[in-house]
């Protein structure tokens, strides 16, 4: 609209009809931006902003697996991860109801027992068909109800270490987890069983299952590469991660004193 700054769109501005119509394809699987109502944008001095308003939302959205289907296989993890991210901040979020809990246990159980499969062995070759689709699911929960601090501190965290936003959030996700927990502990412990196969004795908590899932895949397991760089901005990517709406619905609203320890977590 002229005159208006996307970065201050009001969630509830009233957009005129009659724009083009917005069909959304994805390609790759993970980020679940063909069923959100919120865009990620970067200002010209690195800061991240969120755009929410429903316009955004595509009035179609057409799955095919078929165009996700030669990715490489960081691609997928990456996008697998950003996927998973969504779903366990969407069904911890306190905004969470029924439909995107439902939406959200669905797409989290497919990428931790599935995950594996699609990129270390072949004994199921569905795996990246389900991980496509379980990333609309995702999108769809997170829509419903709100993304957490591990997306906050994942956007906060991308200018600092040159790393992507998908890797970023496979990253932080255990330590955000490790910090919810006091707060969210009935609802980790239902993940962490919808985690668990059927013959898996396997009794660790969600943070480190996550690590170990991490792990297994080839994602890596740390950003000390960027350590000195992260440390020289360390303030101001706390301040980013507190201003993100997105930690309102987070179910324990951390203070900067959090963010700091969150952020020594990730650096290890």
């Amino acid at each position: 609209m002229p005159g208006l700054a996307l970065a201050a769109m009001p969630p509830l501005l009233d957009v005129p009809p009659g724009g083009p119509r917005l069909i959304a394809i994805p390609t790759t699987s993970g980020s679940g931006a063909d069923a959100s109502w919120t865009a990620d944008l970067v200002a010209e001095d690195g800061a991240p902003v969120e755009v929410a308003h429903r316009a955004l939302v595509p009035e179609w959205s057409l799955l095919d697996p078929a165009f996700a289907a030669t990715l490489p296989p960081a691609a997928v993890v990456d996008g697998a991860l950003e996927s998973l991210a969504l779903a366990v901040e969407a069904y911890l979020s306190a905004w969470s109801g029924p439909f995107s809990d439902a939406l959200a246990l669905d797409a989290a159980t497919t990428v931790l027992r599935r995950l594996p499969h699609a990129i270390r062995w072949s004994d199921d070759p569905d795996a990246r068909a389900a991980l496509h689709y379980a990333a609309s699911a995702a999108g769809l929960a997170a829509s419903n109800a709100q993304r957490g601090v591990a997306h906050a501190l994942a956007r906060a965290l991308e200018g600092p270490t040159g790393l992507g936003y998908a890797r970023l959030l496979g990253l932080v996700l255990p330590a955000v987890l490790e910090f919810d927990h006091p707060s969210a502990r009935d609802r980790i412990e239902t993940l962490t069983e919808r985690a668990r196969g059927r013959d898996d004795r396997d009794d660790r908590p969600l943070a480190a299952r996550l690590r170990r899932l991490e792990e297994t895949v080839g994602a890596p397991a740390s950003v000390r590469s960027a350590h000195g760089r992260i440390e020289a901005e360390r303030a101001t990517i706390v301040e980013r991660t507190l201003r993100a709406p997105g930690i309102l619905g987070n179910p324990r609203v951390p203070t900067r004193a959090d963010v700091e320890a969150i952020l020594g977590r990730v650096l290890g």
